[in-house]
């Protein structure tokens, strides 16, 4: 049997890079800001253990607003199917459901006071002080249980933003679903939820999701019914792009009775069936590389 992609590559080309958030202790609580120690060193990220603050019944739904998107920006289809292609990376690993609604009128809000309870992705100008940001996510909790998360783009650094790299906005956007997921960010440099300050430059991005992003997202939602089988396959993605097949951080495509992402650079196909993987080059059967059992002690030694 062969296996035969069915998703289109999306088509992206826009960088968020570093995001600061605000977080409410309680609906309408006071904020608290975690860039108010900000050195310009982590770029207001900081590792937190607050394990359970996530979304009631798992589920994640996301508006667009594509009103004030500069000149030049991406089209609302594909900002759409960006942040889904994003969110499906999570949805892979963790018992999450994220869910586009539709479009809204609706801004991304920065004031704790007039949250709305809707989770708006859109374009907004920022207050000065967050004049060297490319975006904020706010969020709003009565304590443990995530109320709202909207994600406010800043349409004056547009210019200062990577058109024309699809991975890139792919990647950033992934690193922004985490935080309206409730995720925090990671002491891990390679970790998409990473502190570190790579991500203030909006050409850097990570694609792969790793260990230690699987595990914050696991603990607040629980695994996915292919967890490990996409752990596997995030380490598959890691090994394609050193070898120059890529691009990375594929999603998991189900048909055909196998689970598997595409390589569009490689034409190659990475697989499992029944707990087994498999590889399909160009000009080259299908093959079998290991069993589950096999790889995911070497996955995970990989940090994925």
């Amino acid at each position: 049997m062969t296996m035969k992609a069915t998703h289109e590559k999306t088509a992206i080309a826009l960088a968020l890079g570093a995001m600061v958030f605000t977080l409410a202790t309680t609906a309408q609580a006071q904020a608290v800001r975690t860039d108010a120690a900000d050195s310009g060193t982590n770029r207001g990220f900081t590792a937190y253990s607050m394990a359970s603050l996530g979304w009631p019944s798992h589920t994640l739904e996301w508006y667009y607003n594509p009103n004030g998107a500069p000149t030049g920006a991406l089209g609302t289809e594909q900002v759409i199917a960006a942040t889904q292609y994003a969110a499906q990376r999570w949805m892979d690993v963790c018992n999450v459901k994220i869910v586009y609604k539709g479009l809204t009128t609706k801004a991304p809000t920065l004031d704790h006071d007039a949250f709305d309870g809707t989770n708006v992705i859109g374009w907004r100008s920022l207050p000065t002080e967050y004049k060297n940001k490319n975006g904020i996510i706010f969020r709003s909790t009565n304590g443990t249980t995530l109320l709202e998360t909207d994600m406010s783009i800043a349409p004056d650094l547009a210019s200062a933003l990577t058109f024309g790299n699809l991975e890139a906005f792919t990647g950033s956007m992934t690193r922004g679903i985490g935080f309206m997921l409730g995720l925090f960010g990671s002491d891990n440099p390679q970790a998409v939820m990473s502190n570190s300050t790579q991500f203030d430059d909006p050409n850097y991005y990570r694609s792969i999701l790793r260990a230690n992003d699987v595990a914050e997202c696991v603990v607040r939602y629980g695994a996915s019914t292919q967890s490990d089988v996409n752990r596997v396959l995030n380490w598959g993605d890691a090994v394609m792009a050193q070898g120059g097949i890529g691009p990375s951080g594929q999603v998991t495509v189900h048909n055909y009775g196998f689970n598997y992402r595409y390589y569009s650079t490689g034409n190659t196909y990475v697989g499992e069936q029944n707990g087994t993987f498999y590889t399909l080059f160009p000009n080259s059967d299908l093959t079998a590389v290991g069993t589950l059992n096999d790889l995911l002690p070497q996955a995970i030694s990989a940090g994925y």
